[in-house]
C-alpha cells in the first residue's frame, strides 16, 4: 500500500521503477498492471485476501514453534490458497511435511518448492534443511552442493548453514 502512495506522489518519472516493484513483490507478471490506476484497483481486490493469507502464515507459525505440525501446515495450506505465492508458507510448508514424517506429502512440496526459480536460493535451503529433519542426508548434501556451483560465495555458506541447522534442531552425530 505504501508503495502504490509513494508512486501517486512522484509522478510519471519513476512508473518503470514502481511497475517492476510491484510486479516483483505480487508476482504479478501482466502486460495489463502498467500504470498507477490499474495497480490501485488490483490492491483494493487483492488487500483482504493478501491479510487474510499473511494472518494464516503467522498463525501457522506460532503453531509450528509450538510443535504442533498439523496445525501449521492447515495454516500455511490455508494462506496458500488465498495467495499461492506466499513466500513464507511455500518454504515452511516442507518442514511441516518432515516433522509429520509425511514423506510423499514432504517430496511433493520440495517438488514445488524447488519449481519456484524466483524463491532461489531460499527454496533451495529449505529443502535441504528438511531432507535434513528427515534423516535425508544425501539428499540435502545434493542441494547444498548445488548451491554451492550456483552461487559465488557458497562453497564455505553451505557447510556453515547445514552446521548451524543441525546443531539448532539437534541433528549433529
Amino acid at each position: 500500500e505504501r508503495i502504490l502512495q509513494l508512486w501517486q506522489h512522484q509522478g510519471q518519472v519513476f512508473d518503470p521503477v514502481f511497475v517492476e516493484v510491484l510486479q516483483l513483490l505480487t508476482q504479478q507478471r501482466n502486460k495489463i498492471y502498467q500504470d498507477l490506476a490499474l495497480w490501485q484497483q488490483w490492491w483494493e481486490r487483492e488487500k483482504a485476501d493478501f491479510e487474510k493469507a499473511v494472518l494464516f502464515c503467522v498463525e501457522g507459525n506460532l503453531h509450528y514453534s509450538a510443535q504442533r505440525f498439523q496445525q501449521a501446515l492447515d495454516c500455511y495450506e490455508r494462506a496458500l490458497r488465498l495467495d499461492a505465492h506466499l513466500r513464507p508458507a511455500l518454504l515452511n510448508r516442507v518442514f511441516c511435511f518432515a516433522q509429520l514424517k509425511d514423506d510423499p506429502g514432504h517430496q511433493k512440496a520440495v517438488e514445488d518448492l524447488l519449481s519456484r526459480n524466483s524463491l532461489f536460493p531460499s527454496n533451495k535451503i529449505a529443502a535441504a534443511h528438511s531432507y535434513l529433519l528427515i534423516n535425508q542426508k544425501e539428499e540435502a548434501h545434493i542441494l547444498f552442493q548445488e548451491l554451492a556451483q550456483e552461487v559465488e560465495g557458497w562453497e564455505k555458506k553451505a557447510e556453515y548453514y547445514q552446521s548451524v541447522f543441525c546443531l539448532e534442531h539437534g541433528l549433529l552425530d
